[in-house]
């Protein structure tokens, strides 16, 4: 009775520390820690907005232009306003688009932590 119970309790034991390693944020075998995986995501992630929120506007700003010129024959005031409006539309969504990454990256991190708390109170 004694050789069993020491059996299942080591069985139980192996998979709750299954189980934590999977959930665990910060896993101590990793070569590089959970909270730096997670602050370079947002590097690359604030790099890539930077870009296309530098780059977007000039393409809308002067697609804009040309569209409006060779195809709508409008004056030069006109197109000005428009091409301007277009390329602050643009840099809007960019920003908009950022804002609700950051909000997915949030969430994916409040259940990873959820999951790690529930497997350590198991």
């Amino acid at each position: 009775m004694g050789k069993k119970n020491k059996k299942s309790l080591e069985v139980k034991e192996t998979a709750t520390e299954e189980v934590v390693q999977e959930a665990d944020p910060a896993d101590d075998d990793a070569l590089i820690p959970y909270h730096t995986k997670q602050a370079s995501i947002a590097l690359l992630y604030l790099l890539f907005f930077s870009i296309l929120m530098f780059t977007l506007p000039f393409a809308a700003f002067y697609g804009t232009r040309h569209v409006l010129t060779e195809y709508f024959h409008l004056t030069d005031f006109e197109v000005t306003c428009y091409s301007v409006l277009a390329a602050v539309l643009t840099v809007n969504i960019v920003i908009g688009l950022y804002a609700i990454f950051g909000f997915i990256e949030a969430k994916k991190e409040q259940k990873t932590v959820q999951q790690f708390a529930k497997s350590k109170a198991n």
